[in-house]
């Protein structure tokens, strides 16, 4: 047994939304800000998957939902310190234990980053209330001088934001997403998309000089760029993506699963969309944050030779765990919890438990949210 033990200098990122908060943060911004904001978040969300992942716009990241969403925001009045308020005093739920999570996991020696696509002041507060240091907080910022438009570029903005809206909603990207082509989109959904790709694109630049510069700037924590972030935190800390876990949730972790896979590291999936699942060598569901930082601590306290026949056996093999104190007290602490958890390595054949339990668990958690991720 003690062939399987090896202890890796590891480092643990994981996103906010999904992991550790419940809160779709854009999305409140944009209902907060912008009439019917949560419809236009949401068809800018759609847009963005197929941009990403069916187009593939260069320059594009998954998640880049929050660079196009941005000139609509300071249309309708944003601004820099209306949000800095706003986020200091907007309601906040963790996920269960999700503070203690991160506290077992520092405490076991092994550094924690936050890598998000929210935005830096709401990430930087919900870094704090879970015990992340800010200096390891990776994010989405807004722009850095102050945008202000005048009101003639603010009404021009908003009439393409009423043409989005009047598009109606756009179909949600289908389970093969990472498979898909124009080609076998239908040709409504082709219509759909040239038409938003003309307001966003083209229309907004073009009406308002301010949007065309947040455009321009404003990149997202998405995608390549969640992957490039854990490279960063890896080497401040002296080590490589191999020892590296990182824990997502949905479509916007799934270069930086994809990129932990091949490197030999440990891409963990909680209560994730299709696409996180498909990504990672390692998927868990339940209702508790220690469920995903248990695998995260055990891969970094015993190796990922260790971390495999547990997940493997879906949880049943645990003798190997009990080698190592904090990863045995992690477990003794989840198999308290009144709320079933489970774990699975990923592979075709049990894809579809995987999704139904991540889906079930999602739900349970995020209610709101998880119509839309698990149909995406």
């Amino acid at each position: 047994m003690d062939t399987l033990i090896e202890p890796v200098p590891a480092v643990v990122g994981t996103d906010c939304e999904g992991t550790t908060v419940v809160n779709d943060n854009a999305k409140e911004l944009a209902s907060a800000v912008i009439p019917d904001g949560d419809t236009l978040f949401t068809t800018l969300s759609r847009f963005d998957d197929y941009i990403a992942y069916v187009y593939r716009r260069p320059d594009y990241n998954a998640g880049d939902t929050l660079r196009l969403i941005q000139p609509f925001l300071y249309a309708y009045g944003f601004t820099e310190d209306w949000f800095s308020a706003w986020a200091a005093t907007k309601p906040l739920t963790l996920i269960d234990d999700a503070a203690d999570a991160v506290s077992h996991i520092a405490s076991a020696g092994l550094p924690v980053y936050e890598i998000t696509v929210t935005y830096r002041p709401i990430a930087l507060r919900v870094a704090n209330a879970v015990g992340v240091p800010l200096s390891h907080v990776y994010c989405t910022d807004i722009p850095r001088e102050p945008i202000r438009m005048s009101q003639g570029e603010s009404s021009r903005v908003r009439h393409v934001a009423r043409g989005i809206l009047s598009s109606g909603p756009l179909p949600s990207l289908g389970a093969d997403a990472m498979e898909a082509s124009e080609q076998r989109l239908s040709q409504s959904t082709r219509q759909h998309i040239h038409r938003l790709e003309r307001l966003i694109w083209h229309e907004l630049p073009n009406r308002s000089l301010s949007a065309r510069s947040i455009l321009g700037c404003v990149r997202a924590m998405g995608g390549d760029y969640k992957a490039m972030a854990l490279r960063h935190a890896a080497s401040r800390s002296g080590t490589t993506m191999r020892h590296c876990a990182y824990i997502g949730d949905s479509i916007t972790d799934v270069e930086v699963l994809r990129s932990l896979k091949t490197a030999g590291g440990a891409p963990i999936s909680f209560n994730g969309d299709r696409h996180a699942v498909r990504a990672a060598r390692y998927c868990c569901w339940g209702t508790s944050s220690l469920v995903p930082a248990l695998l995260a601590l055990a891969f970094g306290r015993l190796g990922i030779k260790a971390l495999d026949i547990f997940a493997s056996s879906g949880g049943k093999e645990r003798d190997i765990f009990l080698a190592d104190a904090p990863v045995a007290e992690m477990l003794d602490q989840l198999e308290k919890l009144e709320n079933a958890w489970g774990v699975a390595a990923y592979s075709p054949a049990n894809r579809q438990m995987i999704l139904d339990s991540s889906a079930h668990y999602s739900r349970l958690i995020r209610p709101a949210e998880a119509g839309y991720a698990q149909a995406i």
